[in-house]
């Protein structure tokens, strides 16, 4: 276990001097983000002096069409480059680099990410308090500064009815939304949580060895919530940690293809639901969502006929929300076959 001598008073909210930590593998999984990987790696490279300890760099490419192995090798020639043919996803990528590495400590990092130096010490720093901590996050920053939020309870049985709805419009100050959101703790305070945004976590190998990999059935969104689950279902801690904290250009990793990420959000979660809560409640979370999709294209193709918004992207936009609608029926509609 590393030991740490904080300057100062109040433990992690204080700059930690490093005495002794151990080796931290950073794997981050990528595809078409050249420049927001740039930046991020070089905040990485920044990082290693406050570190101390030994930081290998693993980046799994999923057949960037952007040259970014080869444009990146050159300026980052420590970065462990997992080069793959086809887009592994969240999970698969992460899975591949977990596989192929071996240090005590492994930190997820989006590629959308740039974190502060002293960031990984304080992580390392609350990681290692507890023996049965698992996994902890830091406090993620949106690009003007301002806290991003990053802690989460599990959901209930109606998060998913409600979060990133339509309905949470009006649902916003429901209490399964504030709980879920954990609204009535402070985020400048380190504390225990159920799990955090996937963003950027750090997690002993050992914990992750005791509970398994990521489950591949998510390709990304809800692999976190999953392993942080079944982390906590075996007895292991997890963390929210304030004084670290790493800038999170949220979305922007995923921003070229929104119709495709919203499907592959709603989709994960009703792969959770059905994991965690059972087929009838995942049936009727399909249902929910096909409603919420519907909804939307209704509001955009009312906005189109109106004449609201920018010419050029009005009947584009009910296009792709026709897209969603009409792929996520057919992907319910698979799903309700396989069925038993």
């Amino acid at each position: 276990m590393a030991r740490l001598l904080d300057s100062g008073k109040g433990g992690m909210n204080s700059a930690a001097v490093r005495l002794d930590r151990p080796d931290v593998d950073v794997i981050i999984v990528s595809r078409d983000t050249r420049e927001l990987l740039r930046v991020c790696l070089a905040s990485i490279e920044m990082a290693r002096p406050a570190y101390g300890g030994e930081i290998h760099i693993i980046v799994v490419d999923c057949a960037s069409s952007d040259d970014t192995v080869g444009a990146l090798t050159p300026g980052f020639p420590r970065v462990r480059w997992l080069p793959s043919s086809e887009n592994l996803g969240f999970t698969r990528g992460n899975n591949l680099a977990l596989r192929a590495t071996r240090s005590p400590l492994v930190l997820f990092l989006n590629p959308d990410t740039v974190i502060q130096p002293d960031a990984l010490p304080r992580m390392t720093a609350s990681l290692l308090d507890s023996s049965r901590r698992g996994l902890v996050g830091p406090r993620l920053l949106n690009p003007d500064g301002t806290t991003q939020s990053s802690r989460r309870r599990f959901p209930s049985v109606w998060t998913g009815f409600i979060e990133s709805t339509v309905w949470q419009r009006w649902a916003d100050s429901w209490n399964v939304v504030a709980d879920f959101f954990v609204r009535d703790r402070s985020s400048d305070e380190d504390q225990s949580v159920d799990w955090v945004v996937g963003a950027c976590m750090l997690a002993q190998r050992d914990a992750l060895s005791d509970v398994g990999l990521f489950d591949e059935s998510f390709f990304m969104y809800s692999e976190e919530v999953d392993l942080c689950r079944r982390l906590r279902d075996r007895g292991w801690a997890i963390g929210y940690v304030a004084g670290a904290r790493v800038t999170h250009h949220e979305g922007q990793s995923s921003q070229r293809n929104l119709v495709r990420r919203d499907l592959l959000f709603h989709e994960s979660r009703v792969r959770y639901y059905e994991k965690h809560f059972g087929a009838w409640p995942a049936a009727l979370l399909r249902l929910a969502t096909l409603v919420h999709f519907a909804i939307l294209l209704g509001e955009e193709s009312m906005r189109a006929l109106l004449g609201r918004g920018p010419a050029d992207e009005r009947w584009p936009r009910v296009r792709a929300h026709w897209t969603v609608v009409s792929t996520f029926a057919r992907q319910s509609l698979r799903a309700l076959n396989r069925a038993p």
